[in-house]
């Protein structure tokens, strides 16, 4: 029986997912949204490893499924409640922290490039500058820039230095 690609669904392939992250396997998954920027973009290809808890440091990023979705965001706060360690994450762009979820794996590597971790001045400076209202639609500006950009580089008649003529 072959499945209809229709039918699958992040419903469908979060599970699995996280079955393989608990069977100390990475994963690879493709990101859309835009509140990690600067640090991760739509588009980006994000590896996974299993997490150990033990080597959780705030600033890792980290995938985290609440409510059967998943999120990457940063790690900011590890905190002790009642003997147990409580997480706190957040995008980089969003003001507000996430609701209770499940971190089930620590982002390595973006775009085959390893991780570097946040450090605090440049984490610092991505959230005043980029504010959530602000930020998203900045992020939404320079993505169709960008995305203008590279059409015209593709295209036949651009050459380096050279300006295009009617």
């Amino acid at each position: 029986m072959t499945t209809n690609p229709a039918e699958v669904t992040i419903g469908t392939v979060i599970p699995l997912y996280v079955q393989a992250l608990r069977a100390r396997r990475p994963i690879r998954l493709k990101v859309t949204g835009l509140s990690m920027l600067p640090a991760i973009w739509p588009g980006d290809t994000l590896t996974v490893a299993p997490i150990d808890s033990a080597a959780l440091l705030a600033g890792a990023i980290v995938l985290k499924i609440i409510d059967g979705r998943p999120f990457v965001h940063r790690l900011v706060r590890i905190r002790s409640t009642n003997g147990r360690p409580a997480y706190e994450t957040r995008g980089d762009t969003l003001e507000c922290a996430d609701p209770e979820g499940e971190i089930v794996g620590i982002v390595t590597a973006r775009n085959g490039r390893p991780l570097l971790p946040a450090d605090g001045f440049r984490h610092r400076l991505t959230r005043a500058i980029m504010p959530s209202a602000i930020g998203g639609t900045l992020a939404r500006v320079f993505l169709e820039v960008r995305r203008l950009y590279r059409a015209v580089r593709r295209s036949a008649r651009w050459q380096p230095g050279v300006m295009p003529t009617q």
